[in-house]
């Protein structure tokens, strides 16, 4: 999967494949014109000069083959150079009355995740900086600021881009820019709402409509190994479901963001997990893994036979 994928929960339905014997059409690749590399070099430096950022995600369309972002209600991105944050997604989750949190925090020494549904924590070391948890990004727009080359992810899973008239998000003029992201099994389209002025994205919406899929010749029914007497039967795959996802964020850049922000709070009653690592890990795992040294018996210990080596 790739690196476009695994930061926008969207085009995970991307993932599919053609159905067997389907003819995968011929998608003609369109170099990006100058104007859209222009923009997107630009978004990339805009995210990595920024020394904090505050942005709240809402999103609007969510019915996507992916569960997890089938079911995302809202997200808080709060940063601060170089390795503090706070990340907190809001998702439905079935069997509870209001949507779940999941939460993450790096204080600059300690990075800690949360789960509401299941109500544990882990902790682990904290990275140095925003390098160590490219892998965290659930957005283009957090994964830019981690500093991972979103022009050049977007540019890969393109078969072209263009620049359409300008709209307004956020309160802010913005460029808009369109991505052919149509692969054999969907026909895709990313709408990217980006800042005139600032270069941050303010809107993303991703649509894919499957692709009719031409007949194919059907096998006759064959007798069933397992069953005596039944036949199988060569039938259709379910065609692939549309792909509708989209968010729209608020963004300010370079707030003033203090390190009471990042404290860690122990949610109530929450417990520790604790990873099979973590437990080896421990000084007591440890002195107990060391082997012994062993010692050499004396005559009083051949006698009495109660002690060992």
């Amino acid at each position: 999967m790739s690196r476009l994928r695994a930061v926008a929960a969207a085009l995970s339905a991307l993932a599919a494949t053609a159905p067997a014997g389907a003819q995968a059409p011929v998608i003609p690749v369109v170099p990006a014109p100058p104007e859209v590399r222009e923009l997107l070099s630009g978004t990339v430096a805009a995210y990595r000069k920024l020394r904090s950022l505050r942005q709240e995600t809402t999103y609007t369309k969510t019915s996507t083959v992916a569960a997890a972002a089938a079911s995302l209600v809202s997200a808080l991105f709060e940063a601060r150079r170089p390795n503090r944050m706070v990340l907190e997604i809001r998702a439905r989750t079935p069997g509870l009355p209001q949507p779940a949190l999941t939460r993450f925090v790096c204080d600059g020494r300690t990075f800690y995740t949360y789960q509401q549904v299941a109500n544990n924590f882990t902790e682990a070391p904290a990275p140095k900086d925003f390098e160590g948890l490219q892998t965290l990004s659930p957005s283009l727009e957090v994964a830019a600021f981690t500093g991972l080359d979103i022009s050049q992810a977007l540019m890969e899973e393109s078969k072209s881009m263009r620049l359409e008239a300008d709209e307004t998000s956020d309160g802010v003029l913005c460029h808009m820019l369109v991505a052919d992201m149509s692969d054999p099994v969907y026909v895709s389209t990313a709408r990217i709402a980006i800042g005139k002025e600032d270069r941050l994205i303010r809107r993303f919406a991703f649509d894919a409509v499957a692709r009719p899929q031409p007949p194919r010749e059907k096998k006759p029914p064959e007798p069933d190994p397992d069953n005596p007497g039944e036949f199988l039967i060569d039938e259709d795959p379910l065609p692939p479901p549309d792909v509708h996802f989209a968010y729209e964020n608020r963004v300010e850049a370079n707030p003033k963001l203090p390190d009471a922000l990042f404290q860690w709070v122990q949610p109530k009653d929450a417990m520790r997990f604790h990873s099979l690592t973590d437990l080896m890990n421990t000084p007591e795992a440890r002195k107990a893994s060391t082997p012994r040294k062993k010692r050499r018996l004396t005559l009083f210990d051949q006698l009495h036979g109660d002690r060992k080596p």
